[in-house]
């Protein structure tokens, strides 16, 4: 800064180039830089260790922080934000768009609720209304205005791989990144299986939480050896992978991502064999467990005089009940612990191996 004549803002004491123009609301943290014909106005606010510069304009009640860097003849207004390691030249960001991550954008316009991330480089295209882009995707003339994108390659190449060998050269890889300057959501654990057929696994893990928690979705991955391949983003915390292949083995991961590109750790490994999914656990017929969510008791039942053993787990495995029955037995609230939440119901005795997730309110 002491190399370009100008003078610290009088509102948060950043660097204004003289050449630059600052209104006397916007504020210009101290280690902020505002260089060449840049002009911030309004309540704009240009934060941390953000540069603004040739002959971008910020305005409205828009934000620039982090580490991030608008330059060419940029325009950000509104309500929107760019931060991070972001780099935008020659592009819009308005309404409530978001540019985060170590995203790189040329000519682009970002509007609506649009946001990219990551490690996404997009180039002479524009993102509106609900649409995410985020990943190594690298795409040029993408115009979207919903759905999310997280390994766009030249718009039309989606193989689902976090690594993709065009991005190798280029980037750290996706799954070394670390997204800097903000809270991370918690990890997501206690993977547990609540329904499995031949060809399809339902799961569930404790949800993630963080600064805006409504803003959470997972990425659900599937573990092949050393490399992760991304399958789908769930936006709860409860997941149905079908068209598996009957009798194969699979292993699955969660992590947790928000609006603002922050990623938590990795979940442990989900493992799931298919073929150990019989007829009996398929077809079987006579078990009822009623009523279910329960206050205070469950009914369990078979239609069968041998005796069942009964085994319950919470979320993060830890058993809470252990017993056996033959043909019905009733559980209170209290044998298994007295707490709200949802459990793991096993039932097994001969030729029978039944799972149902039960929820205690």
């Amino acid at each position: 800064a002491d190399e370009v004549a100008g003078a610290p803002h009088p509102n948060g004491g950043g660097w204004v180039a003289a050449t630059a123009s600052v209104a006397s609301g916007a504020y210009v943290g101290p280690n902020a830089q505002v260089l060449g014909n840049a002009v911030v106005g309004d309540n704009a606010r240009i934060l941390d260790y953000a540069l603004v510069s040739n002959n971008s304009v910020i305005e409205g009640d828009a934000t620039v922080k982090g580490h991030a860097r608008v330059t060419g003849s940029s325009r950000v207004s509104g309500n929107a934000v760019v931060e991070k390691t972001a780099y935008i030249w020659n592009t819009s960001v308005s309404e409530n768009g978001v540019v985060t991550g170590s995203s790189i954008l040329f000519n682009m316009e970002i509007s609506g609720q649009a946001v990219t991330r990551d490690l996404a480089y997009l180039q002479n295209g524009s993102l509106s209304g609900s649409a995410v882009v985020g990943g190594d995707s690298d795409a040029g003339g993408i115009n979207q205005t919903a759905g999310r994108f997280t390994d766009v390659v030249m718009l039309y190449e989606t193989d689902g791989d976090i690594l993709h060998v065009r991005n190798q050269d280029l980037n750290p890889t996706w799954e070394e990144y670390v997204y800097p300057l903000g809270q991370r959501p918690t990890d997501p654990f206690g993977l547990e299986i609540d329904e499995m057929t031949n060809t399809s696994v339902s799961f569930f893990w404790e949800a993630s939480e963080g600064p805006d928690p409504e803003g959470i979705s997972y990425y659900v991955f599937r573990r092949i050896g050393n490399s992760l391949q991304l399958l789908d983003i769930a936006e709860t915390n409860y997941y149905t992978a079908d068209d598996l292949s009957a009798g194969a083995s699979y292993t699955f991961v969660v992590q947790a991502t928000d609006r603002r590109a922050n990623l938590s750790g990795r979940s442990d490994n989900l493992d799931v064999d298919l073929g150990a999914v019989s007829v009996a656990e398929t077809e079987l017929s006579g078990i009822s467990i009623y009523p279910n969510p329960s206050r205070d008791y469950f009914n369990i039942e078979v239609n069968s005089d041998r005796e069942m053993n009964i085994t319950i787990q919470d979320v993060t495995g830890r058993t809470v009940y252990r017993g056996s029955f033959s043909n019905r037995t009733l559980l209170n609230k209290a044998d298994i612990g007295g707490r709200a939440g949802i459990y793991l119901l096993n039932i097994r005795g001969e030729g029978v191996d039944y799972t149902e997730r039960i929820i205690v309110q």
